[in-house]
Formats: C-alpha cells, structure tokens, sequence
C-alpha cells in the first residue's frame, strides 16, 4: 500500500503540494478509553484527545492542519492500529 501511496505523493509533489507520510507500525497510538468500556469523554468539547501519553495528539493535530488526507491500508489485512485510529478521529471530529 505505501508504494501507491508514495506514487500519489510524486504526483502532488510535482505540483508543489507538500506531503508526509506517516506509517502507523512506526507509531504508538492507544486505543481511545472510551472504546475499552471506560467512561471518559474527557475530549467531549476539545479538539483534540487530552491524554497525549502516546502519537495520536501530534498526528491529530498535523490532519488537523492539512489541507487533505490520504488514508491506506492493505487489503490483505488491517492493522488494529487502523481503526483505533480512525475511530478516534471520527469521535473528535463529531464531538
């Protein structure tokens, strides 16, 4: 998957438009508490998770300044760390 992903970015390069990639096995990202049956909603009204105990406040705050986003993941398989993530972000961006 990060080969086509890297492929999209020369293509956006070319046109000057800057680009990162982040892998998340490179990461650590928690689970959010809410989906492990606790009762915290401690970012009801914040924009962004309040525990920054592991990478999902810096990588937060970088989708947060994009001007665009670009999601992967193999088909073969996906990563936990996938959708912990993207539940995370969908529960901030609704909030």
């Amino acid at each position: 998957m990060a080969i086509i992903i890297r492929t999209i970015f020369e293509e956006l390069e070319k046109e000057v438009i800057s680009t990162e990639l982040i892998q998340l096995p490179d990461v650590h990202i928690k689970p959010c508490r809410i989906t492990q049956g606790k009762d915290c909603l401690a970012c009801m009204g914040k924009d962004n998770c309040v525990f920054k105990d592991d990478d999902f406040y810096e990588i937060f705050e970088k989708i947060k300044e994009a001007d665009g986003l670009i999601l992967g993941s193999p088909v073969y398989g996906v990563d936990i760390r996938y959708w912990c993530i993207c539940i995370v972000i969908c529960s901030l961006v609704h909030v």
